[in-house]
């Protein structure tokens, strides 16, 4: 922290320095924990009259230290209270608010920690640039706006700190998973108003993005009184004017519809989707309270690679979850080895309080799978996992794909591709941060440039 002596100027002098202070963020979690904690680095509201605020590059530096958290998993929690204890431990003297989704499920446990001098959920989330200011002024507490009017404010998005834009265009989910305490962290589900959304399109068209991500808690439960679901939104988004694209982040299984799987060939849609699927056993998906048939979910993977042969389809699958057999186990696994996913992010199953799976375990209807034998499962998974990102990349590599350039100025030129590729071009390009290029790429990922958009 550094302080101006105002001593050679009058009190009432308009131009009396302010005292700086810095505020260090950072987020577990969600691309909607990321976005929302972006939004409040670039909050201007972060000042008040008498004192300047800064975001700090380190925790050393900070006067206050923002966690964002994430309660996905209990992993996610002991992730959560390692990083408060470092904090306190590295910068005892700065005040460290607390919010997120884990904040918000278990604020007691958050409030009883050494050095947490204040404890946000998740609907006051954006109230917490005015809630420091404030703070500055003694005043400890403050009255937030109806989460309605917060949890879609947004604030500029520059190239300088991204390359692609973040577009958060619904909340909360009242979907009930029984494994899943999210509902809980993020209430029933709120969608964020078209004409609000198409000002930030426009916005973010301004500043050069050329991919916007679509982001939400359970983007397909999208409604508003003028839009009826989110194939309608996602139809009047496309329509609008300019040379960028959409990404889609997360669909659930049902919210797969055959109007969206049309628009997979659109100019203004990304080749890619994430479907969490989370198992492939119905046994396993009556358990978890999801209700969608893994065949027909095979129907509609069919659909989108008729329709594009290069799609990227990944998803979520959850091993070990309780009561689940080695026959529930295969049929996952089977469905896997035929699917040729893009890309699987594997969990083991973890025991969330607050559940309705948790009190069935509680209560002796179900049991747990030993940890052995999730971990031998989950190896086989992933060797599975890999073998089917492989052949998903040697299967797309030579087609002509659009990319963002993502970083320049080292050995190579970083670049994500619509279908989600990382990949590399020679750093000799003349080529800018955040800028919209077509190319294709090799077995290894090494890109060639096809044209400038």
């Amino acid at each position: 922290m550094s302080q101006i002596s105002d001593a050679l100027q009058p009190e009432s002098d308009p131009l009396k320095s302010k005292e700086m202070k810095k505020v260090f963020f950072f987020h577990f979690g969600c691309r909607v924990n990321q976005i929302e904690t972006l939004n409040m680095e670039n909050s201007s509201s972060l000042s008040n009259s008498n004192t300047t605020f800064e975001t700090a590059d380190s925790v050393e530096q900070a006067d206050y230290v923002v966690i964002n958290t994430c309660t996905v998993t209990n992993r996610a929690d002991v992730k959560n209270r390692g990083a408060i204890r470092r904090v306190q431990k590295i910068n005892p003297n700065a005040k460290i608010i607390v919010t997120g989704c884990y904040a918000t499920t278990d604020r007691e446990d958050i409030e009883n920690m050494d050095g947490v001098y204040l404890v946000v959920s998740n609907a006051e989330k954006n109230a917490i640039p005015e809630l420091i200011s404030n703070i500055e002024t003694g005043v400890k507490d403050t009255q937030v706006k109806p989460v309605q009017e917060t949890i879609f404010k947004s604030y500029p998005q520059s190239l300088e700190k991204l390359s692609r834009a973040y577009l958060k265009i619904q909340d909360g989910c009242d979907k009930r998973c029984s494994y899943c305490k999210i509902p809980m962290a993020r209430g029933k589900a709120v969608s964020r108003n078209f004409e609000s959304i198409q000002r930030e399109v426009n916005t973010l068209q301004e500043a050069n993005f050329s991919e916007m991500i679509l982001t939400g808690i359970n983007i397909g439960r999208y409604k508003t009184e003028k839009v009826q679901n989110f194939s309608n939104l996602l139809t009047k988004l496309v329509n609008m004017p300019g040379q960028f694209y959409y990404r889609i982040s997360s669909l659930e299984p049902e919210s797969l519809t055959p109007e969206i799987i049309e628009l997979v060939n659109h100019d203004k849609v990304a080749p890619f989707f994430h479907i969490p699927l989370q198992s492939a056993s119905p046994r396993i998906l009556e358990l978890m309270n999801r209700r969608y048939d893994p065949e027909e979910v095979k129907q509609k993977f069919a659909a989108l690679r008729e329709l594009h042969p290069g799609v990227h389809i990944g998803t979520d699958i959850i091993v070990g979850f309780p009561g689940e057999t080695e026959e529930n186990f295969l049929e996952t696994l089977c469905f896997v080895q035929n699917l040729n996913f893009a890309n699987i992010h594997i969990f083991p199953w973890s025991r969330r309080s607050q559940t309705s799976l948790d009190r069935k375990l509680e209560n002796g209807e179900l049991k747990m799978v030993h940890g052995a034998v999730i971990r031998e499962r989950v190896e086989r998974l992933k060797k599975a996992a890999d073998l089917s990102v492989q052949e998903y990349i040697q299967k797309t590599a030579g087609m002509v794909f659009r990319a963002i350039v993502e970083s320049t100025g080292g050995t190579t030129i970083n670049v994500t591709t619509e279908n989600y590729m990382k990949c590399t071009l020679p750093a000799k390009l003349n080529l800018d941060k955040g800028q919209l290029i077509r190319m294709k790429y090799d077995k290894e990922l090494n890109g060639e440039l096809i044209s400038n958009e």
